[in-house]
């Protein structure tokens, strides 16, 4: 289910680029939840995801509607439908260029992307007349926003899709550290899903 989600994903932020042109301040749930509720309903996820770009089944909208109603119970909370509107790409080349602008120009240099770096789609992917494909992207280690290369002109891989979100199975705790002796629980991991951000050294016992 995870590939039609993330296709999904970047048929919603395609539809928000557009939006996003006449208004800055825009809250998907709330464009999905028609009658502001506090839900989305089966109808009203149906309804939303017609109104964007992709030709999608009503069968995999239900399937993927199904998959995000981690309760069972009918209607997406905001934490759960907004899963469907999140991708993540995997630095996969070093010295890959972040840049303010898209383009062949490229613009500004906001820094260089590290190798395993976790990026969040914003935009794209976007093919340009050169054959490039580049994505708006915000780094997760420091918030960073820019445009990056994905695929070059001769079909080099320089981000990739990647799957980092990872499923609860048996209740755990947050803790601040990897020290465990050291660490400070955060809260009770009870969240049915929870994004990966990197990978760290072997905690310490």
């Amino acid at each position: 289910m995870e590939p039609l989600r993330a296709e999904v994903a970047q048929a919603i932020l395609s539809r928000l680029a557009k939006m996003r042109k006449k208004e800055e301040d825009l809250d998907i749930f709330s464009l999905a939840d028609q009658d502001q509720d506090g839900f989305v309903s089966r109808k009203e996820f149906r309804n939303f995801m017609n109104d964007c770009p992709g030709n999608f089944s009503r069968d995999q909208l239900n399937k993927l509607f199904d998959y995000l109603d981690d309760a069972c119970s009918g209607h997406l909370q905001r934490d759960e439908f907004m899963r469907c509107a999140v991708v993540f790409y995997r630095v996969s080349r070093p010295s890959v260029d972040l840049v303010q602008t898209m383009g062949m120009a490229q613009g500004k240099l906001v820094r260089k992307l590290d190798v395993n770096e976790i990026l969040e789609l914003l935009e794209g992917p976007i093919k340009e007349i050169n054959k490039v494909v580049r994505v708006k992207c915000r780094a997760m280690r420091d918030g960073s926003v820019g445009w990056a290369t994905a695929t070059g002109s001769n079909g080099v891989v320089f981000v990739e899709q990647k799957r980092v979100h990872f499923q609860v199975k048996t209740s755990t705790t947050l803790t601040d550290l990897l020290s465990a002796k050291a660490c400070a629980t955060l809260r009770p991991l009870k969240a049915p899903l929870f994004r990966f951000l990197g990978v760290g050294r072997r905690p310490i016992r």
